[in-house]
């Protein structure tokens, strides 16, 4: 019997030993009907045999629409018979962020084809942090359906590999939500261009939207959910869950969330014109009953009562007018931070310029008092990191004086969790205390760091033992030698790294090698039993060890028990 040699057959049986993508070969990530017809093409046989990751780019300048499959034949665009023959180079990612980021008319198709390569192949928050940019992208792009061609543009094309399961006959892997890994926190919230980063809440600042219009907005928004969710009784079988009732109460939920965060918001404002209305006279205020209470303790010295207590108040640690200011400016609105800083007299003015200490990890050179004078409104300043003009509450000062936009800063803490070189976070040379930055870390950056801070503070560290786990080990989880593991639960001795040994002593002990050095010139022996060493009491150095009738034959000391000994005959 004959075999006909078949490309496609090939491409599914042969043993594959090259990079993986989701586990399986990147080949067959395109569904077997799809692969067929690429490989059976005259474009696939003719112009993709032979093809790298560089003569590629050739033919994909040549490209003039997109698509998948066209006409009754259902015959594979060329845009998708390159797309497969990248599956089967799997280029470097370097090469396809080229692709990517290639600029004029002449490359969109190039660009178009990384999209989709990327979409394919990319991990869930690479392919957000990856596409994203390019939905700003509107040229326009010809693309190829069954019934003939249409135009379309390329934020368009982005946005259906971002949102759609399916696109250029090609069934795409699913890809969680936005909003899931970004409360994952493998991703960064979107910034609207629209809208200030600064603007928190649920609407904007500018839209003029006044507490009361907001509170009338969410009790309307509640009654039609309310006349909603009564609609829908009733209209289903007994034990049944009704889908729109289920959706009618979590959009309530939402909405009770909306109020819950307008009237925290209300508070907040009223404690911030408290602060600049009345922060005068409370603080003159609290000094003065400090100073009563300092002349009570004083006068009870003088007359020599040894008994009275101290009624001197306790004082709280002092809050950073700035940080208050830049507080202000960030959760309640900037116009309240600037008065709050005016009010305070820390509205910062140009310093002088700051030599930067050599070999530093923060910002290459001095720039505070440049970043107050090319800013003209001098109430923010430009990062020394990523040298962006930015708001004066954005701006967190380090203890050398240099400042860092709050990106940068936690991209800074972020690297020092992977580098131990980079641990602590530091600019020219001086630690950035996690204490004075704490207030604007995400809770799971700061317990990553406390773990961090335990694992690169320790001298002789312990991992874990199970290769697919390697977890730090706490020393507190350290008894005996053992170190348990608080993520798999797996025993690692501490001592040699190994798995730990239960039951038995770890070979690489130098305590025990000493025992067992004098044991060996003591001529102690192991119990069979316990394995502690025993030595001879009485008798001869022959001793047998033996099963008797359920019995042991033993002269010896055990664990500082004696064994009887059987009788013999």
């Amino acid at each position: 019997m004959t075999h006909r040699a078949d490309a496609s057959t090939a491409l599914d049986n042969r043993g594959y030993t090259g990079p993986l993508i989701r586990g399986q070969n990147p080949a067959l990530l395109f569904e077997t009907a799809v692969r067929d017809r690429i490989t059976d093409s005259l474009y696939w046989k003719e112009q993709c045999f032979g093809l790298n990751a560089a003569t590629l780019l050739d033919r994909a300048v040549d490209l003039s629409y997109i698509g998948g499959t066209y006409g009754v034949g259902m015959k594979p665009t060329p845009f998708l018979c390159l797309a497969f023959k990248l599956l089967t180079l799997v280029p470097d990612r370097e090469i396809v962020l080229e692709y990517l980021n290639s600029a004029g008319d002449e490359w969109k198709y190039v660009r178009a084809l990384a999209a989709f390569y990327v979409r394919l192949t990319f991990d869930p928050s690479d392919v957000y942090k990856t596409l994203e940019p390019f939905l700003e992208d509107a040229r326009k792009l010809k693309r190829r359906r069954k019934e003939g061609y249409v135009l379309v543009h390329m934020d368009e094309f982005v946005d259906e590999l971002l949102t759609k399961e399916r696109s250029c006959a090609t069934s795409l892997w699913k890809l969680p939500p936005r909003q899931l890994l970004e409360d994952l926190e493998q991703l960064e919230p979107r910034e609207s261009p629209l809208q200030d980063d600064h603007h928190l809440g649920f609407y904007h600042q500018d839209d003029h939207l006044d507490d009361e219009s907001a509170e009338l907005i969410l009790k309307l928004l509640l009654e039609e959910v309310e006349s909603f969710k009564g609609n829908c009784k009733g209209k289903q079988k007994a034990g049944d869950a009704d889908d729109g009732e289920y959706a009618a109460t979590l959009l309530e939920d939402d909405l009770h969330q909306l109020e819950a965060s307008l009237r925290d918001r209300r508070m907040t404002r009223s404690i911030a014109n408290a602060v600049q209305t009345d922060g005068g006279l409370i603080e003159q205020s609290a000094q003065e009953e400090q100073a009563a209470c300092t002349d009570h303790d004083l006068a009870h010295h003088l007359s020599g009562s040894s008994n009275a207590k101290s009624s001197v108040l306790p004082q709280p640690e002092e809050l950073d007018d700035v940080l208050l200011s830049q507080l202000a400016g960030r959760y309640v609105s900037e116009e309240t931070g600037h008065a709050l800083a005016s009010s305070l007299g820390q509205l910062r003015v140009p310093a002088g310029e700051i030599t930067r200490a050599e070999g530093s990890s923060g910002p290459s050179s001095s720039h505070r008092g440049k970043n107050r004078r090319d800013n003209p409104n001098n109430n923010g300043g430009v990062c020394g990191a990523c040298q962006e003009p930015k708001p004066f509450f954005d701006l967190i000062q380090a203890p050398c004086q240099h400042e860092y936009c709050l990106d940068c800063l936690r991209d800074l803490f972020n690297a020092s969790l992977t580098d131990e070189g980079l641990f602590p976070p530091r600019c020219c040379r001086t630690p950035i205390p996690l204490k004075s930055v704490a207030i604007y870390m995400p809770k799971q950056l700061k317990d990553t760091f406390a773990e961090k801070e335990i694992e690169f503070s320790t001298l002789n560290r312990t991992y874990c033992s199970q290769a697919t786990c390697s977890a730090f080990i706490n020393p507190a989880n350290i008894s005996k030698d053992i170190a348990t593991c608080q993520k798999c639960s797996t025993q690692t001795c501490s001592i040699c790294k190994a798995a730990a040994h239960i039951g038995s002593d770890c070979p690489e002990d130098p305590n025990q090698q000493a025992l067992l050095d004098l044991a060996r010139e003591a001529g102690w022996q192991h119990c069979n039993e316990c394995r502690s060493l025993v030595e001879i009491s009485t008798g001869c150095n022959h001793m047998t060890y033996m099963p008797l009738r359920g019995r042991i034959l033993l002269r010896m000391r055990c664990a500082l028990e004696a064994l009887p000994m059987p009788p013999v005959g």
